[in-house]
């Protein structure tokens, strides 16, 4: 029997015969910790599944996905004991968010903080476990943690005038979500606009065209709220900063 076809054979309780366990890659390993059988299936048949995550980095100080779990059996899972296998100085405070998972389909992610600038890679140890049965999983992980970007906003112009331009730059060949709300035109009767670009702002980018806003009230960047100017994006052309 291969490792893949079952990585280990104990009693049938608990999940029932099989638990299956899958995700994106094999496991490192799982073993039964009492009596429950772990293999590795298809999706669509496994019990428990353990993908990465779709985003796999962060700036320091912020929290990122490692794994993604999500609970495809009849019972309650609990997640626990979730710890790094051997020394990780670029990560700390790792831990599972919501749990347990009560019903099926209820999804969780096993999450840490970035704690210094750098690439993060290794193997996480975790306990799933449901009724009277428990599985004990090693799975690889890797993230990337960047340093906090420190964007430089740029009103110029009339804030009210159509002819107003907001430049972002930054220190950062990284893209960054920017949250922009506005109007669509000068008019009384407008809507405001709300936004959501991902932009690149190592030479300096035009939020109005961007987002396809015309007047731009307020830009929103990691949950911080700008409605003037932070300072001058030199590398930018358009009207003269609003703070000259």
């Amino acid at each position: 029997m291969s490792r893949r076809a079952l990585l280990s054979t104990a009693g049938m309780v608990g999940f029932g015969s099989v638990a299956a366990m899958t995700g994106t890659g094999a496991f490192s390993s799982a073993r039964a910790d009492r009596g429950l059988e772990v293999s590795v299936a298809d999706d669509a048949n496994a019990y428990i599944k353990i993908e990465a995550p779709d985003t796999s980095k962060a700036n320091v100080g912020e929290k990122v996905d490692l794994l993604e779990i999500t609970n495809h059996w009849k019972a309650e899972l609990e997640i626990d004991r979730v710890e790094f296998v051997g020394e990780q100085s670029t990560l700390e405070d790792i831990s599972a968010e919501n749990t347990p998972l009560s019903e099926i389909d209820d999804r969780t992610a096993i999450c840490a903080k970035c704690a210094e600038v750098g690439n993060a890679e290794g193997e996480l140890e975790f306990i799933v476990s449901t009724n009277n049965a428990t599985a004990s999983i090693v799975r690889p992980f890797s993230v990337t943690c960047h340093p906090v970007i420190d964007p430089v906003i740029d009103f110029r112009g009339n804030p009210n005038d159509q002819s107003a331009q907001v430049f972002l730059c930054a220190d950062s060949d990284r893209e960054i979500e920017v949250i922009v709300r506005g109007e669509s035109d000068a008019s009384d009767n407008s809507e405001d606009d709300e936004k959501t670009v991902n932009v690149t702002p190592s030479d300096g980018v035009n939020l109005n065209k961007e987002a396809g806003v015309n007047i731009i009230t307020e830009i929103e960047i990691n949950n911080e709220i700008y409605t003037e100017s932070t300072g001058e994006c030199k590398g930018a052309s358009g009207n003269k900063s609003s703070n000259n």
